[in-house]
């Protein structure tokens, strides 16, 4: 994911300087556009802390006074370990050794969002100012496998005292019935870049950076030569995001 991180950071700096040229006119010109009340938006997001797709998220805006409004996002997002590899087991299915468990959260968020750069009457761009954050619900997942028990076949969370005998990965939703959920909470920075075409619908992407916390330490791994240099635990994550989104305003 170095592409990501590259991509956020070159996007906040030119997002940067694009808000320090134009926040004069932008106060000045303020008046000739008409504030839409309310603007809800949903999309995929991807991270540092997952693959290729990280989850999906839900953003609600509305307006408050001249270029500030009420944040309300909503996230699912995967977590990975960053020692994470992918096996072959001998039936040549995909699947992920010494891996304990999933690590799913969700993310209730509150913030403001300011509108630093506004966008021409029926269509243009706008960039917007995140600042939010909340309560975060990690759901610990145990990973399952299906293994071989002489002909046997038994779904079951992935034993590092028993490497022989895996078949491959267990079903997608194996496991949620020993979940735990583990409380935290989350911080977030980002800029959003809004490209409207018409009033009523508006495209765009977001990046920025976010921090959670968790009461208890999470173990997704079990440990090995691999990822011994890895904490085996951690309650603290941080990642860099992209979110790419579709949505309405009125």
């Amino acid at each position: 994911m170095q592409f990501l991180v590259v991509f956020s950071r070159q996007f906040i700096l030119i997002m940067l300087t694009t808000i320090m040229l134009n926040s004069a006119a932008t106060a000045q010109e303020y008046q000739a556009f008409e504030t839409y009340k309310s603007q809800i938006i949903g999309g995929v997001n991807l991270n540092t802390n997952a693959g290729l797709i990280g989850g999906i998220m839900i953003r609600y805006s509305r307006h408050i006074v001249r270029n500030k409004y009420h944040y309300f996002g909503l996230e699912v997002t995967n977590v990975k370990h960053p020692k994470e590899t992918t096996g072959v087991t001998s039936a040549g299915n995909l699947y992920t050794p010494y891996k304990l468990n999933a690590f799913i959260p969700i993310r209730l968020q509150y913030g403001r969002e300011f509108l630093i750069f506004q966008p021409a009457e029926e269509e243009g761009v706008q960039v917007n100012l995140i600042l939010a954050g909340g309560l975060s619900f990690g759901i610990l997942k145990p990973y399952t496998l299906e293994y071989d028990y002489n002909g046997i076949s038994k779904i079951e969370q992935f034993d590092p005292d028993l490497n022989n005998g895996i078949i491959g990965r267990g079903p997608i939703l194996s496991g949620f019935d020993k979940a735990k959920i583990i409380p935290g909470i989350n911080l977030k920075a980002a800029l959003s870049i809004e490209f409207a075409q018409f009033r009523g619908n508006v495209t765009g992407i977001e990046a920025g950076f976010l921090l959670e916390t968790y009461t208890s330490q999470i173990k997704m791994m079990a440990i090995s030569k691999s990822i011994e240099e890895q904490p085996a635990t951690q309650n603290t994550f941080t990642s860099v995001f992209l979110n790419i989104f579709f949505g309405f305003r009125n």
